[in-house]
């Protein structure tokens, strides 16, 4: 019955997924009482998920710190975050810039670009130096997806705190999509102008098209879609 009522809760945690608020059922305080402490981490995640989700402020409290405790596992840990962030928690930015330093370093870089705080730019490239490359790709990532990061960033770029071989060209279109003529200046200044594709990369196009359309279409999907979440799906 236990894992039924699990199940059961994961599905409607599923099917709200890209809905911050939603109105509380009148049987899930019940709910939540019950499994908010179970020994169970999935059950407990997910009750404490879909409490955040319906609005509920003390639970959203209690998670926040949560999320720093180090003596949880790192899973849940990872899950309480999502729901924070999913909730657009106005209180996390402050939790971000801290679990900068965490084995959270990554969902935290992500998660900033959902925030318009002022302190964002100088916090990720105070840490910047000690990033993985992957880090520094969700750094980077979130730095062009605001003008008034992306000013900071190019200026970090300009007194060499950032190396310009670290922007690739999908972060030059986003910087470029912000449309901001004193952003486009400092971007030709610090990375010149942006060229057409040269024949060699017109050829490798072409090869990746020939591959799309063939048998292996199936088999490269799922790859696919993995590069599209970390690389295309940022903009």
């Amino acid at each position: 019955e236990g894992n039924k009522q699990v199940l059961m809760l994961e599905s409607l945690h599923q099917g709200l997924r890209g809905r911050r608020k939603v109105k509380m059922p009148k049987n899930f305080r019940a709910i939540f009482d019950s499994l908010g402490e179970s020994k169970d981490a999935t059950a407990r995640t997910v009750v404490w998920a879909l409490a955040v989700k319906f609005g509920d402020p003390t639970v959203q409290s209690r998670m926040r710190k949560m999320v720093e405790k180090e003596s949880l596992p790192l899973s849940e840990r990872r899950q309480f975050l999502a729901a924070l962030l999913n909730s657009r928690d106005a209180e996390l930015p402050p939790i971000l810039f801290r679990l900068l330093k965490s084995d959270l370093r990554s969902e935290a870089l992500r998660g900033l670009s959902a925030y318009d705080d002022p302190s964002t730019a100088v916090m990720i490239l105070k840490h910047y130096s000690d990033f993985k490359s992957g880090e520094k790709r969700d750094a980077l990532s979130t730095l062009v997806s605001r003008k008034a990061y992306a000013h900071v960033l190019l200026k970090a770029i300009e007194a060499k705190q950032v190396s310009r071989k670290d922007l690739t060209a999908d972060l030059i279109s986003q910087l470029r999509n912000l449309r901001d003529p004193k952003l486009d200046a400092r971007l030709k200044s610090v990375w010149g102008t942006v060229r057409k594709s040269t024949a060699e990369e017109q050829k490798l196009i072409a090869h990746y098209r020939r591959i799309i359309g063939s048998q292996r279409q199936a088999e490269l999907r799922s790859l696919g879609r993995a590069v599209f979440a970390k690389t295309c799906q940022q903009c």
